[in-house]
């Protein structure tokens, strides 16, 4: 359970709703609309502590951050079905106070959200490429059996594309042979499955890069003249030190 800090920050004033009116509003909007509010706190926050007094004000002034007030606001709006309102949540919870021994747990808990209710959303890859980058926190494995989820009951075409990036990419991370194969492996399917997709493209990319550009591997062969107008190719000096020197006028 989130326990909030109540504080009170001067931001500029909306216009009065009831509480029908706040019900009726769109959640995407309101979403919106309290980020926008978080932001203008953040602003007067910035400004305090750039007009304290001295270093003892400032460090008061940092224990008062107004992520802490909207940190309950958030997870309310979550709740309801507030996508991004998790995603305000991944990114803010630690400014708003959380202890570090409930990071993990909390962010678990919205990446599970996320990835259960929310795959056809058009901002969806951005939860996945913050999923990638949260495994420390979140677990390993724990990152990894999400993602295979998404894969297997994503909403759209290119958020089961997205997964399969992402679990790849981990593999590669891991940098040695058999998690380098099971990276291809899901580049290679991912390809085949959703070559329409933006994944699939970078999907080939990184593939070419990682086969023939990565140090220890064998570059692809070409042919070409040298200065003389004789023709040669890179593989007649396999064995050899090489050096290519890559120049032009730009």
């Amino acid at each position: 359970m989130l326990i909030p800090i109540v504080m009170t920050w001067a931001v500029a004033a909306a216009p009065a709703q009831d509480a029908g009116e706040v019900r009726n509003e769109p959640l995407d909007h309101r979403v919106q609309t309290l980020g926008d509010e978080y932001e203008a706190a953040v602003d007067a926050h910035r400004a305090a502590l750039k007009a304290a007094a001295d270093l003892t004000e400032r460090r008061v002034l940092r224990k008062r951050h107004p992520a802490r007030e909207f940190l309950p606001r958030f997870e309310a709006l979550a709740e309801e079905g507030g996508g991004r309102a998790w995603m305000w949540i991944v990114r803010e919870c630690r400014s708003a106070g959380v202890e570090r021994k409930e990071l993990g747990p909390l962010k678990d808990r919205c990446f599970t959200r996320l990835c259960a209710e929310h795959t056809g959303a058009e901002w969806f890859g951005e939860v996945l490429e913050r999923l990638r980058r949260e495994e420390r926190a979140v677990g390993p494995e724990r990152v990894r059996e999400l993602l295979r989820g998404v894969y297997a009951d994503g909403a759209v075409p290119r958020s089961r594309a997205a997964a399969l990036y992402h679990l790849a990419r981990l593999e590669l991370d891991e940098k040695d042979e058999q998690s380098e194969a099971r990276a291809f492996a899901l580049l290679d399917r991912l390809i085949e499955q959703f070559p329409e997709t933006t994944h699939a493209e970078q999907a080939e990319r990184d593939l070419f890069q990682s086969r023939y550009l990565a140090i220890g591997k064998t570059p692809p062969d070409f042919e070409t003249t040298d200065v003389d107008g004789v023709a040669f190719r890179l593989s007649d000096y396999r064995g050899k030190v090489v050096v290519i020197d890559f120049w032009g006028f730009w």
